[in-house]
Protein backbone atom coordinates (compact mmCIF):
# COMPACT_ATOMS: atom_id res chain seq x y z
CA UNK A 1 0.00 0.00 0.00
CA UNK A 2 1.68 3.22 -1.02
CA UNK A 3 1.20 5.45 2.44
CA UNK A 4 2.02 8.75 0.35
CA UNK A 5 -0.97 8.95 -1.80
CA UNK A 6 -3.26 10.74 0.59
CA UNK A 7 -5.78 11.73 -1.71
CA UNK A 8 -6.14 8.32 -2.92
CA UNK A 9 -7.30 7.45 0.40
CA UNK A 10 -9.87 9.99 0.21
CA UNK A 11 -10.65 8.92 -3.20
CA UNK A 12 -11.47 5.47 -1.81
CA UNK A 13 -13.76 6.68 0.79
CA UNK A 14 -15.58 8.50 -1.75
CA UNK A 15 -15.94 5.31 -3.96
CA UNK A 16 -17.33 3.42 -0.45
CA UNK A 17 -19.85 6.21 -0.79
CA UNK A 18 -20.94 4.59 -3.62
CA UNK A 19 -21.38 1.00 -2.16
CA UNK A 20 -24.07 -0.64 -0.64
CA UNK A 21 -23.94 -2.28 2.82
CA UNK A 22 -24.54 -6.06 2.59
CA UNK A 23 -24.61 -7.38 6.08
CA UNK A 24 -21.21 -8.72 4.55
CA UNK A 25 -17.92 -7.59 3.72
CA UNK A 26 -17.23 -5.33 0.97
CA UNK A 27 -14.77 -3.94 -1.03
CA UNK A 28 -13.43 -0.55 -3.05
CA UNK A 29 -10.56 -2.14 -5.04
CA UNK A 30 -7.63 -4.55 -4.40
CA UNK A 31 -4.62 -4.46 -3.19
CA UNK A 32 -1.41 -6.88 -2.60
CA UNK A 33 -1.57 -8.98 0.18
CA UNK A 34 -3.33 -11.53 2.01
CA UNK A 35 -5.62 -13.90 0.08
CA UNK A 36 -4.45 -12.49 -3.74
CA UNK A 37 -3.56 -15.85 -5.46
CA UNK A 38 -5.07 -16.77 -8.48
CA UNK A 39 -6.41 -19.89 -8.59
CA UNK A 40 -6.16 -21.84 -12.01
CA UNK A 41 -8.15 -25.39 -12.47
CA UNK A 42 -9.43 -28.01 -13.22
CA UNK A 43 -12.81 -29.57 -11.51
CA UNK A 44 -16.05 -30.75 -11.02
CA UNK A 45 -16.63 -30.15 -7.58
CA UNK A 46 -19.47 -27.87 -6.46
CA UNK A 47 -18.59 -24.50 -6.80
CA UNK A 48 -20.66 -23.20 -3.91
CA UNK A 49 -22.76 -20.46 -5.40
CA UNK A 50 -26.08 -19.47 -4.49
CA UNK A 51 -28.03 -19.06 -7.71
CA UNK A 52 -31.02 -17.18 -9.42
CA UNK A 53 -33.34 -18.61 -11.74
CA UNK A 54 -32.11 -20.25 -14.55
CA UNK A 55 -28.56 -19.86 -13.92
CA UNK A 56 -27.63 -23.67 -12.50
CA UNK A 57 -24.56 -24.39 -14.83
CA UNK A 58 -22.94 -26.98 -13.16
CA UNK A 59 -23.99 -30.36 -13.19
CA UNK A 60 -22.51 -32.85 -10.63
CA UNK A 61 -19.62 -35.01 -11.96
CA UNK A 62 -18.94 -32.62 -15.16
CA UNK A 63 -15.90 -31.34 -15.16
CA UNK A 64 -15.06 -27.07 -16.16
CA UNK A 65 -12.16 -25.01 -15.69
CA UNK A 66 -12.70 -22.38 -13.19
CA UNK A 67 -10.30 -18.77 -11.94
CA UNK A 68 -10.93 -17.75 -8.78
CA UNK A 69 -9.28 -15.19 -6.65
CA UNK A 70 -10.34 -12.93 -3.64
CA UNK A 71 -12.82 -11.22 -5.25
CA UNK A 72 -14.92 -13.54 -8.08
CA UNK A 73 -15.08 -16.59 -9.39
CA UNK A 74 -15.51 -18.20 -12.58
CA UNK A 75 -16.54 -20.80 -14.12
CA UNK A 76 -15.83 -21.99 -17.97
CA UNK A 77 -18.18 -24.83 -19.32
CA UNK A 78 -16.90 -27.46 -21.91
CA UNK A 79 -20.58 -28.97 -23.38
CA UNK A 80 -22.70 -26.15 -24.45
CA UNK A 81 -26.27 -26.53 -24.60
CA UNK A 82 -29.48 -24.44 -25.83
CA UNK A 83 -31.26 -21.31 -23.79
CA UNK A 84 -32.47 -22.14 -19.88
CA UNK A 85 -30.21 -25.28 -20.04
CA UNK A 86 -26.96 -25.86 -17.74
CA UNK A 87 -23.76 -24.65 -19.36
CA UNK A 88 -22.16 -21.92 -21.70
CA UNK A 89 -23.89 -21.07 -25.36
CA UNK A 90 -20.47 -22.18 -26.71
CA UNK A 91 -17.73 -24.65 -25.86
CA UNK A 92 -15.29 -22.98 -23.54
CA UNK A 93 -17.08 -19.82 -23.32
CA UNK A 94 -18.18 -18.70 -19.49
CA UNK A 95 -21.18 -19.96 -17.73
CA UNK A 96 -20.73 -18.73 -14.20
CA UNK A 97 -19.18 -15.58 -12.72
CA UNK A 98 -20.10 -14.29 -9.38
CA UNK A 99 -18.42 -11.84 -6.88
CA UNK A 100 -17.45 -13.00 -3.76
CA UNK A 101 -19.15 -10.19 -1.97
CA UNK A 102 -22.65 -11.46 -3.01
CA UNK A 103 -21.61 -15.59 -4.30
CA UNK A 104 -25.34 -15.21 -5.73
CA UNK A 105 -24.79 -16.63 -9.91
CA UNK A 106 -26.90 -15.45 -12.21
CA UNK A 107 -25.59 -16.12 -15.20
CA UNK A 108 -27.70 -18.28 -17.92
CA UNK A 109 -24.69 -18.11 -20.38
CA UNK A 110 -22.22 -16.66 -22.41
CA UNK A 111 -21.54 -16.85 -25.87
CA UNK A 112 -18.47 -16.05 -28.76
CA UNK A 113 -20.21 -15.69 -32.12
CA UNK A 114 -19.36 -15.03 -35.70
CA UNK A 115 -21.46 -13.14 -38.23
CA UNK A 116 -20.94 -11.16 -41.71
CA UNK A 117 -23.56 -8.18 -39.90
CA UNK A 118 -23.65 -7.01 -36.10
CA UNK A 119 -27.71 -8.06 -34.66
CA UNK A 120 -28.93 -8.90 -31.06
CA UNK A 121 -29.67 -12.20 -31.88
CA UNK A 122 -27.95 -15.65 -30.11
CA UNK A 123 -26.96 -18.89 -32.02
CA UNK A 124 -29.49 -20.87 -30.36
CA UNK A 125 -28.29 -23.90 -32.51
CA UNK A 126 -24.86 -23.64 -30.69
CA UNK A 127 -23.05 -25.34 -33.44
CA UNK A 128 -22.84 -23.28 -36.94
CA UNK A 129 -22.14 -19.74 -35.94
CA UNK A 130 -20.22 -19.71 -32.68
CA UNK A 131 -16.47 -20.27 -31.69
CA UNK A 132 -16.02 -23.82 -30.32
CA UNK A 133 -13.23 -24.05 -27.98
CA UNK A 134 -13.13 -27.93 -27.99
CA UNK A 135 -9.33 -27.74 -26.43
CA UNK A 136 -9.13 -26.35 -23.01
CA UNK A 137 -6.24 -26.45 -20.66
CA UNK A 138 -5.20 -24.82 -17.56
CA UNK A 139 -1.72 -22.88 -17.95
CA UNK A 140 -0.27 -21.72 -14.68
CA UNK A 141 -3.02 -19.25 -13.31
CA UNK A 142 -4.74 -19.02 -16.62
CA UNK A 143 -7.18 -21.34 -18.53
CA UNK A 144 -6.29 -21.10 -22.20
CA UNK A 145 -9.28 -23.03 -25.34
CA UNK A 146 -8.45 -23.22 -28.46
CA UNK A 147 -10.87 -24.11 -31.24
CA UNK A 148 -12.41 -22.57 -34.91
CA UNK A 149 -15.47 -20.85 -36.28
CA UNK A 150 -17.83 -24.06 -37.00
CA UNK A 151 -19.14 -22.29 -40.48
CA UNK A 152 -15.87 -21.46 -41.58
CA UNK A 153 -13.02 -23.87 -39.61
CA UNK A 154 -10.43 -21.43 -41.39
CA UNK A 155 -10.95 -18.93 -38.60
CA UNK A 156 -8.97 -20.44 -35.83
CA UNK A 157 -9.37 -18.94 -32.29
CA UNK A 158 -7.83 -19.01 -29.10
CA UNK A 159 -9.09 -17.42 -25.80
CA UNK A 160 -6.55 -16.81 -22.61
CA UNK A 161 -8.65 -15.91 -19.62
CA UNK A 162 -7.07 -14.45 -16.87
CA UNK A 163 -7.55 -11.65 -13.91
CA UNK A 164 -6.33 -9.04 -13.80
CA UNK A 165 -4.41 -9.33 -10.41
CA UNK A 166 -5.85 -7.87 -6.82
CA UNK A 167 -9.13 -7.12 -9.13
CA UNK A 168 -12.41 -8.82 -9.83
CA UNK A 169 -12.10 -8.16 -13.28
CA UNK A 170 -12.17 -11.10 -15.79
CA UNK A 171 -9.65 -10.72 -18.45
CA UNK A 172 -10.51 -12.19 -22.37
CA UNK A 173 -8.00 -11.97 -25.30
CA UNK A 174 -9.47 -13.08 -28.25
CA UNK A 175 -6.54 -14.40 -30.91
CA UNK A 176 -8.24 -15.03 -34.12
CA UNK A 177 -6.23 -16.15 -37.10
CA UNK A 178 -7.63 -16.99 -41.31
CA UNK A 179 -5.92 -19.57 -42.19
CA UNK A 180 -8.25 -20.13 -45.74
CA UNK A 181 -6.92 -18.99 -48.69
CA UNK A 182 -10.33 -16.37 -49.10
CA UNK A 183 -10.02 -13.36 -46.53
CA UNK A 184 -12.78 -13.18 -44.10
CA UNK A 185 -15.05 -9.99 -43.36
CA UNK A 186 -17.09 -10.03 -40.22
CA UNK A 187 -17.15 -9.47 -36.74
CA UNK A 188 -17.23 -11.59 -33.25
CA UNK A 189 -19.42 -11.03 -30.63
CA UNK A 190 -19.08 -11.58 -26.38
CA UNK A 191 -22.92 -11.96 -25.94
CA UNK A 192 -23.79 -12.31 -21.87
CA UNK A 193 -27.39 -13.59 -20.68
CA UNK A 194 -28.02 -12.92 -17.06
CA UNK A 195 -31.21 -14.46 -15.81
CA UNK A 196 -31.81 -12.34 -12.73
CA UNK A 197 -35.55 -11.59 -12.08
CA UNK A 198 -36.07 -7.78 -13.48
CA UNK A 199 -32.37 -7.26 -12.99
CA UNK A 200 -31.84 -7.11 -16.74
CA UNK A 201 -31.97 -3.91 -17.80
CA UNK A 202 -28.75 -2.10 -19.48
CA UNK A 203 -27.27 1.19 -19.34
CA UNK A 204 -24.63 2.58 -21.63
CA UNK A 205 -22.71 5.67 -20.69
CA UNK A 206 -24.02 9.08 -22.87
CA UNK A 207 -26.87 6.64 -23.64
CA UNK A 208 -28.48 6.14 -20.45
CA UNK A 209 -30.72 3.07 -19.34
CA UNK A 210 -32.62 0.37 -21.50
CA UNK A 211 -35.63 -1.20 -19.47
CA UNK A 212 -36.94 -3.62 -21.89
CA UNK A 213 -36.06 -5.95 -24.82
CA UNK A 214 -35.56 -3.97 -27.96
CA UNK A 215 -33.02 -5.98 -29.74
CA UNK A 216 -30.98 -2.74 -30.44
CA UNK A 217 -27.59 -2.68 -31.52
CA UNK A 218 -25.73 0.61 -30.76
CA UNK A 219 -23.41 0.86 -34.06
CA UNK A 220 -22.06 4.70 -34.31
CA UNK A 221 -19.85 4.69 -30.72
CA UNK A 222 -22.50 6.63 -29.23
CA UNK A 223 -20.90 5.23 -25.61
CA UNK A 224 -18.90 7.62 -24.10
CA UNK A 225 -17.09 5.39 -21.83
CA UNK A 226 -15.58 2.09 -22.58
CA UNK A 227 -17.99 -0.07 -20.59
CA UNK A 228 -21.94 -1.17 -21.09
CA UNK A 229 -23.29 -2.37 -17.58
CA UNK A 230 -26.56 -4.73 -17.25
CA UNK A 231 -28.33 -5.15 -13.90
CA UNK A 232 -31.20 -2.77 -12.08
CA UNK A 233 -32.28 0.27 -12.91
CA UNK A 234 -34.42 1.12 -10.13
CA UNK A 235 -33.40 -1.47 -7.31
CA UNK A 236 -30.49 -2.79 -4.78
CA UNK A 237 -31.06 -6.41 -4.08
CA UNK A 238 -27.12 -7.65 -3.40
CA UNK A 239 -27.55 -9.52 -6.13
CA UNK A 240 -24.61 -10.27 -9.12
CA UNK A 241 -24.62 -7.65 -11.60
CA UNK A 242 -22.58 -7.86 -15.29
CA UNK A 243 -20.92 -5.50 -17.05
CA UNK A 244 -18.29 -5.83 -20.52
CA UNK A 245 -15.19 -3.40 -20.22
CA UNK A 246 -12.81 -2.59 -23.16
CA UNK A 247 -9.82 -0.33 -23.66
CA UNK A 248 -10.39 1.59 -26.61
CA UNK A 249 -6.30 2.27 -27.09
CA UNK A 250 -6.38 -1.32 -27.96
CA UNK A 251 -9.83 -2.82 -28.26
CA UNK A 252 -12.53 -0.74 -29.58
CA UNK A 253 -16.48 -2.51 -30.28
CA UNK A 254 -17.95 -1.92 -33.24
CA UNK A 255 -21.09 -2.38 -31.62
CA UNK A 256 -22.93 -2.63 -28.49
CA UNK A 257 -26.01 -4.74 -28.14
CA UNK A 258 -27.79 -2.76 -25.97
CA UNK A 259 -31.02 -5.01 -25.54
CA UNK A 260 -32.39 -4.71 -21.73
CA UNK A 261 -32.47 -8.39 -21.52
CA UNK A 262 -29.24 -10.20 -23.23
CA UNK A 263 -26.06 -7.55 -24.09
CA UNK A 264 -22.67 -7.80 -25.11
CA UNK A 265 -20.32 -6.30 -27.30
CA UNK A 266 -18.69 -6.79 -31.24
CA UNK A 267 -15.99 -6.23 -33.01
CA UNK A 268 -14.22 -6.02 -36.07
CA UNK A 269 -13.04 -9.75 -37.16
CA UNK A 270 -11.92 -9.05 -40.52
CA UNK A 271 -8.84 -10.95 -41.87
CA UNK A 272 -6.79 -11.27 -45.11
CA UNK A 273 -5.52 -14.90 -45.13
CA UNK A 274 -2.56 -15.22 -43.08
CA UNK A 275 -3.75 -12.64 -40.89
CA UNK A 276 -3.84 -12.78 -37.30
CA UNK A 277 -5.75 -9.86 -34.56
CA UNK A 278 -6.31 -9.94 -31.03
CA UNK A 279 -9.43 -8.64 -29.18
CA UNK A 280 -8.94 -7.90 -25.78
CA UNK A 281 -12.15 -6.81 -23.37
CA UNK A 282 -13.27 -7.65 -19.61
CA UNK A 283 -16.37 -9.68 -18.02
CA UNK A 284 -17.18 -8.34 -14.61
CA UNK A 285 -19.33 -9.47 -11.64
CA UNK A 286 -19.90 -7.47 -9.02
CA UNK A 287 -22.24 -6.33 -6.35
CA UNK A 288 -23.69 -3.30 -7.75
CA UNK A 289 -23.65 0.26 -6.53
CA UNK A 290 -26.66 2.04 -4.85
CA UNK A 291 -29.90 2.66 -6.94
CA UNK A 292 -28.81 6.53 -7.39
CA UNK A 293 -26.07 5.15 -9.88
CA UNK A 294 -25.97 1.09 -10.13
CA UNK A 295 -23.31 1.36 -12.55
CA UNK A 296 -20.59 3.65 -10.63
CA UNK A 297 -18.29 0.55 -9.35
CA UNK A 298 -18.24 -0.51 -13.11
CA UNK A 299 -17.19 3.36 -13.67
CA UNK A 300 -14.23 3.08 -11.49
CA UNK A 301 -13.11 -0.10 -12.64
CA UNK A 302 -13.48 1.04 -16.44
CA UNK A 303 -10.77 3.89 -15.14
CA UNK A 304 -8.43 1.07 -14.23
CA UNK A 305 -8.99 -0.54 -17.47
CA UNK A 306 -8.21 2.79 -19.10
CA UNK A 307 -4.84 2.88 -16.98
CA UNK A 308 -6.30 6.60 -15.64
CA UNK A 309 -6.13 4.73 -12.01
CA UNK A 310 -3.86 2.29 -10.46
CA UNK A 311 -5.08 -0.45 -8.38
CA UNK A 312 -2.31 -0.41 -5.74
CA UNK A 313 -2.91 3.44 -5.08
CA UNK A 314 -6.40 2.81 -3.55
CA UNK A 315 -7.45 0.69 -0.29
CA UNK A 316 -9.92 -2.01 0.40
CA UNK A 317 -13.20 -1.37 3.07
CA UNK A 318 -14.00 -4.10 5.07
CA UNK A 319 -17.25 -4.37 7.35
CA UNK A 320 -20.77 -4.25 8.44
CA UNK A 321 -23.53 -1.76 9.17
CA UNK A 322 -24.89 -2.74 12.62
CA UNK A 323 -27.91 -1.66 14.78
CA UNK A 324 -27.13 -1.33 18.40
CA UNK A 325 -27.68 -4.50 19.06
CA UNK A 326 -25.28 -5.36 16.65
CA UNK A 327 -27.58 -7.04 14.25
CA UNK A 328 -26.44 -6.51 10.76
CA UNK A 329 -28.48 -4.17 8.44
CA UNK A 330 -28.70 -4.46 4.41
CA UNK A 331 -29.10 -1.81 1.83
CA UNK A 332 -27.78 0.74 4.02
CA UNK A 333 -25.89 3.70 1.56
CA UNK A 334 -22.63 4.66 2.74
CA UNK A 335 -20.89 7.54 3.09
CA UNK A 336 -17.18 7.86 4.19
CA UNK A 337 -16.52 11.40 6.23
CA UNK A 338 -12.75 11.20 7.41
CA UNK A 339 -10.13 9.07 6.17
CA UNK A 340 -6.61 8.92 8.05
CA UNK A 341 -3.03 7.62 6.83
CA UNK A 342 -1.42 4.96 9.61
Amino acid sequence: MKQTHSKKWIAVCLAAALLVSTGTSVYAAGTAGTGSQIIAEKSSKDPGFSYGPKSVDYVSGREYYSLENQYVKTLIGTQKVINDQQGPMSNGAIMDAASKTTNRENLDWTQFRFSSKMDANWNTAGTDQVLDLNDVQVQGNTIVGKGSYGTNPAIQGEVTYSLVENTPLIKMEVKLTNTGEEDYKGYFEYLIDPDESKEDDTYVPGVGWTTSNSSTVLTEHEWTENYIFEGSASAYTGYTAHAVLWDEKNTTPSGLVNDGYIFGAWFDASLKTGESKTLTFYHLAHDPSGVSAPYAEVAFWAKIVRGEAEVEDYGVINGKVTDTDGNSIKNVDITCQNAHVR
